[in-house]
């Protein structure tokens, strides 16, 4: 066994907190797409912006001005805000294309600079 782990009267291996330097959840955790766009979400809440698109049965797809979403490509992910109604977009965290984790993080701080400039 394991010096790491500890075998408790269940006969269970758990890991000894002496033993072992205990990483935070960031770096535990796992992201998923559902998770960055549940976080995503979120931020459109939050900032009274509506969701990325607003389905319109005569014009077609109509986008929501001011709106969050989060597009991939060459193997990351990258946060955009949709700046007119044509669809066009910008680029927010200035990350460029990122993994999950990073961008998950990323837009976690944004939302919490969000929260800050509110409150003063």
């Amino acid at each position: 066994m394991d010096r790491h782990y500890i075998t408790n009267i269940e006969g269970e291996n758990h890991y000894h907190p002496k033993c072992v330097k205990l990483n935070n959840r960031r770096n535990r955790m796992s992201i998923t797409i559902n998770d960055l766009e549940q976080s995503v979400k979120h931020l459109n809440e939050i900032t009274d912006n509506p969701q990325f698109r607003i389905n319109n049965g005569k014009d077609g797809l109509i986008y929501g001005v001011g709106s969050y979403f989060i597009e991939g490509a060459y193997g990351g992910y990258q946060l955009f805000q949709v700046s007119n109604e044509c669809g066009g977009v910008r680029e927010c965290l200035g990350t460029g294309y990122t993994s999950k984790k990073e961008l998950y993080y990323a837009i976690k701080y944004f939302k919490q600079g969000y929260y800050e400039g509110k409150r003063k």
